[in-house]
């Protein structure tokens, strides 16, 4: 054979591995084909080119996803290339270590572990490191990792660091990828995916920071669309998903998934996964059809991939029952469920994390189709394996437990049920926090045990709270939040409390809506300048007249009391200049008719304008903390002081309140609920601070706040305190007040 010709040859085939590796599949495939040709006609079917040949040409096919042909033919390499050149003749290994590959994805973790750990124990013969051997040794760590072993995965891929950082550098790519890896790796439900089974919040968040600084230097070193960029960015929305960040996880999945798609094509790992994790990240955010897009897309593409055994289609099916069982399918949820399960069993084995993953989401069906026998059986038999293997407070656990409560609750065994909620309740409270999806569901299903018990107040209570942590964390029209909802309002029936019913009556006096107007809760005018265009102006429906008589009352509450406050800390930015202008000072080009009405409320308001000494004589007792932000004691007494009254302040701190309570809670303030007003002077500011401890904070830009705390107790349901522009604070009791 010609030199030229043999020449001709290594570039074509060092150009279909450059092919290869920028994704055009199928100019690879044709180059490396007539490579082949070419060398078997010219060499022979034993020389080690043409072996080099058919297993570039076996790894092509591989990403094809054609693994039948392509193990048969790295089995042929191996089969010529043992006995001729030897174990360990690099052509050798690299079909032993993609032969391992091909195993691994269809599913035989077995085989492809042996297959790995021969390679690594062959090509460490010569005491030499070397970047191939370091592959493999993370090739053999995802094997473990998927095993369930992540011990040992961990201490590989801390060793594969320590090499990849001697050979190739800290800003390589392969030693950026081995930094991802083992922070991945430390924190991992075995399943390659990063801290969705974690229970720490405190390792999440340092994971969390560590995958931000792979990843940007990541997209530093190698660029926006590196495999590991995207790799790293997947990862992170992962991470960002198990610390409950589900906005966050939504936006990087959705970014590493169009740029996966755009570089590395439809048929890809890095694609599948990130394909996979966003429609987890939809179904968490209650995007049912969304993520059920996405499940089908993600299962079908893995079913061409790997097959329907490998751990990644059974991964892909999983989700996309889960979704179908969100939607109600759950026949169709429950014939993919025990697919998964037999196939895991098969594959990881009866004590393998993901295997006992898949029998109790088959329980979880099996008891929304009735069966709550099978159900129970199921949950008892994961849940002792579970607590020896994962430990007694691992997420999965406690879920599996929660799982079973509901069965039990469904089975008549009231009191067994809420012992075991109560349990999980706290473990979930401890240790994911009072926002995560996992506790607030954990919660709900505490409260709906309270209330079949006929503890209707405690199960208020509990019931108020998640409703306002759900709406917080997932949104007002997540299913999550509408099934709370939906349970509050059965809880409330119980006690004779109607809920509102699509804003048909005006929130405030109640009747039946004939002209329907929007009435903010917090007026427009309140608003100090500079307060951000995101803080919600919540409008509640309201008839004409109640809007005309609460404007006039809302505006007397701002012209008085702005008239007083020192604007220093931006608390109420330009409401003063708001104030003057409307008793017509600092205004200008007015109409005479406007200036005479402006003149005339003038005297309106300093009607209630006397002098500090007068106010004393007469109210001798009264105790004055600060006026105009000056100790009342450092005043004269022709100082001017504006006086506040309960029927100044009352109807609009009441006005908001009941705004409050049907865009919170859905609920009308009528009997047999009233409502009643205390204006908060200074030195009592901490009187009530047990019962606002954990109240709920809502902040309404830098000069509008309101807590608002549900108490233990019968007669009183709901307590507001309303903060406005840090000058007057007025509390508000919801309740049976009557008397």
């Amino acid at each position: 054979m010609e030199d030229g010709t043999l020449d001709t040859l290594i570039e074509m085939s060092r150009l279909a591995v450059v092919r290869h590796h920028q994704g055009d599949l199928a100019e690879a495939h044709r180059l490396q084909q007539e490579v082949l040709a070419t060398s078997r006609k010219m060499l022979g079917e034993n020389d080690r080119f043409t072996l080099l040949a058919l297993s570039n040409l076996a790894e092509i096919l591989r990403a094809q996803g054609n693994l039948g042909e392509a193990r048969e033919m790295q089995e042929s390499v191996l089969v010529k290339s043992r006995p001729t050149l030897g174990d360990g003749d690099q052509v050798t290994l690299a079909a032993m270590a993609s032969l391992g590959t091909m195993l691994e994805q269809q599913g035989d973790l077995a085989g492809a572990r042996r297959q790995f750990e021969e390679v690594i124990a062959i090509s460490g013969r010569s005491g030499e490191e070397n970047t191939f051997t370091l592959r493999v040794l993370n090739e053999l760590a995802s094997v473990l990792l998927t095993q369930g072993d992540s011990a040992g995965a961990y201490a590989l891929l801390e060793k594969l660091l320590d090499g990849r950082r001697r050979l190739l550098g800290e800003e390589h790519p392969e030693t950026l990828q081995a930094v991802f890896g083992l922070a991945a790796a430390s924190l991992t439900k075995g399943d390659g995916a990063p801290a969705a089974a974690v229970h720490d919040q405190g390792k999440l968040a340092a994971l969390h920071g560590l995958l931000e600084e792979v990843l940007a230097t990541s997209r530093r070193v190698l660029g926006e669309d590196h495999p590991s960029t995207i790799q790293a960015m997947s990862d992170l929305g992962a991470v960002l998903l198990a610390q409950g960040n589900l906005r966050g996880a939504r936006k990087m999945q959705e970014a590493a998934l169009a740029k996966s798609r755009l570089t590395l094509g439809e048929q890809n790992r890095t694609t599948l996964t990130a394909m996979g994790r966003l429609g987890t990240a939809l179904r968490r955010q209650g995007d049912l059809a969304g993520a059920q897009r996405l499940g089908e897309e993600a299962l079908s593409t893995s079913r061409r991939l790997y097959g329907n055994e490998s751990v990644l289609t059974l991964e892909a099916m999983d989700e996309l029952a889960e979704v179908l069982h969100l939607q109600g399918d759950s026949a169709s949820a429950r014939g993919l469920r025990e697919k998964v399960a037999e196939g895991r069993l098969r594959l990881l084995g009866e004590e393998h994390p993901k295997t006992l993953e898949a029998v109790v989401s088959l329980a979880v069906v099996a008891y929304a189709q009735g069966d709550c026998a099978r159900a129970r059986e199921l949950d008892e038999q994961a849940l002792p394996i579970m607590r020896r293997v994962l430990g007694e407070e691992h997420p999965s656990v406690l879920t599996t437990m929660d799982n079973l409560a509901g069965v039990m609750h469904s089975q008549g065994d009231v009191k067994a049920a809420r012992e075991l909620q109560e349990r999980v309740v706290s473990a979930f409270r401890r240790l994911r926090g009072d926002y995560h999806t996992d506790t607030l569901l954990a919660m709900n299903n505490l409260a709906v045990t309270m209330a079949t018990q006929g503890d209707l107040i405690g199960a208020r209570v509990l019931q108020e709270q998640v409703l306002d942590n759900s709406r917080r964390a997932l949104g007002p029209e997540h299913f999550n939040t509408l099934l709370v909802k939906q349970n509050l309002a059965l809880t409330l029936k119980s006690q004779g409390i109607g809920t509102a019913t699509a804003g048909s009556r005006c929130v405030h006096c109640l009747k039946h809506l004939e002209q329907k107007t929007a009435d903010h809760v917090f007026p427009r005018s309140w608003y100090p300048l500079g307060t951000p265009d995101s803080v919600q102006r919540w409008t509640v429906p309201s008839c004409p007249q109640c809007n005309k008589r609460l404007a006039l009352a809302e505006k007397d509450l701002m012209v008085t009391l702005a008239l007083c406050i020192n604007d220093t800390d931006g608390a109420a930015t330009g409401v003063p200049a708001k104030a003057l202008r409307a008793i017509g000072i600092g205004t200008s080009e007015l109409s005479e008719i406007e200036t005479s009405h402006r003149e005339k409320y003038r005297r309106k308001i300093l009607s209630r304008v006397v002098p500090y000494g007068l106010l004393r004589r007469v109210l001798p007792s009264l105790r004055v903390g600060e006026l105009n932000g000056r100790p009342a004691d450092g005043l004269d007494d022709m100082a001017p002081v504006a006086i506040l009254t309960i029927g100044l302040v009352a109807p609009v701190a009441e006005k908001i309140v009941r705004g409050l309570e049907f865009k919170l809670v859905g609920r009308y303030i009528e009997p047999p609920l009233s409502l009643k007003c205390f204006v908060v002077p200074p030195e009592k500011i901490h009187a009530l601070d047990d019962v606002f401890e954990k109240s709920t904070d809502l902040e309404f830009g830098p000069g509008l706040r309101v807590l608002r705390a549900v108490p233990m107790d019968n007669e009183i349901f709901a307590m507001y305190r309303i903060i406005i522009w840090k000058a007057l604070t007025v509390d508000v009791a919801v309740g049976r007040l009557s008397h």
